[in-house]
């Protein structure tokens, strides 16, 4: 066939003519997968995905290696919409073998794609992480090579060995995933990487902790709460301390020489103890178990303290409309809060590193009288109530707060509407129903504060700043409001609970002191070793001796002590609590018997008594059971009032001994 030759001229002037059209105006771009971030990782990952579509807010969706519905191996894993033109979707990343994978986005209404690659990278795991000889662990592994036998070693602490391992013999699936089960050798060295999976071309290791260990459940709580310690591989038939630690170096013993079974198992349930307050969203304590029979004291678990959250709303009644301030506290930190009145959203906030916040809301308009419920709750699912009544006419006359310390003030909450109410009786009583305090609010009391809205003073009644007993009962007490003619007008409970001891904690571990042990008991913590601290006897009465020191007033019972060695400055102690030693200080003490050479001497702490070997002058060598003394002795002889020097100096030593390291109960309790 023959072509025109104006014809070809015009086909060939017209293609030129085209070309240059599409060079001068491209075509629209295709979708495009801009980033995977990571770009690497084991199965369970989770990969971040962006990119810009053809279609403005279209559908994006997410394949592996294959565009098509899943099917186990490849397929859809994910999808979302794009923000303009631009997407950004999470996925996680599926079992899949060793290699490079392809991620593929796909704009659905322009049926475009694009991919990028995504390499697998293998992955073991053991569970549990910590054992025993002789446990069963399990041990997983993922993004091997597909159906290859696996090599599976410990370290013996010289070398690899082949691990004994059901099935005997382990072979990947399809997927590069294997699960098999193996028991602890007994020379399976306690150190990192100490188990190794090879499928000849990749190669991972995973560590397994191996000896003593102690696991603590729960591991986060309240002051108070009961926390169960189990503990696993320690001596046989010992017993242990369990340790919890206030910083690395000082502790509080809250089990003491508790037994361990015929298995070197135990389980011991504990109280959380009064703690320094922690910092939202919790503080990490960490709690170590000692075996007292080979003195080692590695194992240990974290436990963090915790507090409830709770919101309060100012004022806590209002009529529609009204704003009302929410403030919360011990919720998670950083996280968005979504608060709902009766059950519908009115506000949202943030909170701050603490996992506190504060807003506003207006109540809904056309709410009808009645009593709501307000609701906090964050991202994290942490979630925190409170009432607000709806009243066209309120009054509320009750606590300021819901809970107290002993030797704390407390204040009182007034509101009222439309005009000040009458003389108002208020009465408090403890949980036995005695009157702790009582007063009354006079009508010339009130002041308006707003249009119809009308408050007592804040500090006008804080009890006469007189604050809740040291002593005072803990448990719920009572708050009532009467009117003149003796009707109830208001009324709420608040719970007294124990004074903070965080001033002391801080003080002794300010001080440098070095808590070696302590036990915790129902009357409080016993400190049986304190060093750094600047103690003085101030008084003895009734077998109780009080001392201050540089941390505040301490109390203690006399125990039995037993000298073991001794000079004129210095003593070696053997007490029921170890060997101390201790300068010489002053005590009042009375001579009431000489015989011979032998003194007797009374004091409030006891009769002490010693030979008198030599004397040259004033100075007499004085021979006791732990040592011998270099004191004045003018007035020993013929006089059996006087108080001698070495008399003195030795009973000083009993009394700073017995002052400063017998059972020492702090007056705060650090620990209940």
């Amino acid at each position: 066939m023959r072509i025109n030759k104006k014809i070809s001229t015009t086909l060939i002037i017209t293609m030129l003519t085209l070309s240059l059209v599409l060079m001068a105006f491209p075509l629209v771009s295709a979708v495009s997968l801009t980033l995977l971030d990571p770009t690497s990782g084991p199965a369970g990952d989770d990969v971040n995905i962006t990119g810009v579509s053809t279609t403005t807010g279209g559908l994006i969706e997410v394949y592996w290696d294959y565009v098509k519905a899943w099917d186990g191996e490849a397929g859809l894993i994910g999808s979302g919409y794009a923000d303009g033109t631009s997407f950004d979707i999470d996925v996680e990343v599926p079992e899949a073998t060793a290699g490079a994978h392809n991620v593929i986005v796909k704009d659905v209404d322009a049926s475009e794609t694009d991919s990028a690659a995504f390499t697998m990278e293998t992955s073991v795991t053991v569970d549990p992480e910590v054992g025993v000889i002789g446990d069963t662990i399990t041990l997983s592994g993922a993004s091997f090579d597909a159906d290859t036998e696996l090599t599976i070693e410990y370290w013996d602490g010289a070398a690899y060995e082949t691990l004994t391992t059901s099935p005997v013999d382990v072979e990947t699936d399809e997927l590069g995933s294997f699960t098999c089960t193996f028991k602890i050798p007994s020379d399976m060295e306690d150190v990192a990487d100490n188990v190794r999976v090879s499928d000849g071309v990749n190669t991972e290791t995973a560590t397994l902790t191996v000896g003593p260990y102690i696991t603590v459940d729960p591991d986060t709580g309240l002051i108070g709460s009961s926390v169960e310690i189990n503990g696993r591989g320690f001596t046989e038939d010992g017993t242990v301390d369990i340790r919890w630690h206030l910083s690395p170096t000082a502790y509080i013993t809250v089990a003491d020489n508790y037994v361990v079974d015929s298995d070197g198992d135990f389980t011991v349930t504990i109280d959380v103890p009064s703690l320094p307050d922690p910092t939202a969203p919790g503080t990490p304590y960490t709690i170590k178990a000692v075996d007292n029979d080979d003195g080692t004291i590695q194992p240990t678990d974290i436990f963090t303290l915790i507090e409830e959250a709770s919101i309060t709303l100012t004022p806590k009644i209002g009529e529609a409309e009204d704003t009302i301030t929410i403030t919360g506290e011990w919720f998670s930190e950083s996280e968005d809060v979504t608060i709902t009145f009766d059950g519908v959203e009115v506000a949202t906030d943030t909170t701050d590193a603490l996992g506190d916040f504060s807003t506003t809301f207006d109540v809904p308009e056309d709410t009808e009288d009645g009593v709501y419920d307000v609701v906090a709750t964050d991202d994290d699912g942490v979630s925190a109530s409170a009432e607000f009544t709806v009243s066209a006419a309120f009054f509320i006359l009750e606590t300021r707060a819901d809970e107290y310390m002993q030797n704390s003030i407390m204040s009182i909450y007034t509101y009222a509407s439309e005009v000040p109410p009458t003389t108002i009786y208020i009465e408090i009583t403890d949980p036995d129903g005695s009157v702790f305090y009582y007063d009354y609010i006079y009508t010339g009391d009130w002041e308006e504060v707003d249009d119809d809205v009308w408050m007592v003073p804040y500090t006008l009644y804080w009890l006469g700043y007189n604050p809740i007993p040291a002593d005072a009962p803990l448990g719920f007490w009572n708050f009532t409001a009467y009117d003149t003619g003796d009707d109830i007008v208001d009324t709420n409970l608040f719970k007294v609970v124990p004074a903070s001891t965080d001033s002391i904690i801080d003080a002794i571990v300010g001080a440098e002191s070095n808590i070696t042990k302590a036990i915790t008991t129902s009357q409080g913590v016993i400190i049986t070793s304190l060093n750094g601290l600047d103690a003085k006897l101030t008084s003895i009465s009734s077998g109780i001796a009080t001392i201050t020191t540089n941390v505040g007033e301490l109390e203690t019972t006399v125990s039995a002590l037993d000298i073991t060695s001794l000079t004129s400055e210095l003593a070696t102690i053997q007490t029921d609590i170890g060997t101390l030693s201790t300068a010489v200080s002053n005590l009042d003490a009375k001579v009431t018997a000489i015989d011979g050479d032998i003194a007797t001497v009374s004091t409030t702490l006891g009769t002490l008594q010693g030979t008198i070997t030599s004397i040259e002058g004033n100075t007499a060598s004085i021979e006791t059971d732990v040592g011998t003394l270099q004191a004045d002795v003018t007035d020993v002889k013929g006089s059996v009032d006087s108080t001698p020097a070495w008399i003195a100096v030795v009973l000083s030593l009993v009394a700073a001994i017995a002052a400063i390291f017998a059972v020492i109960t702090i007056r705060q309790k650090i620990a209940g």
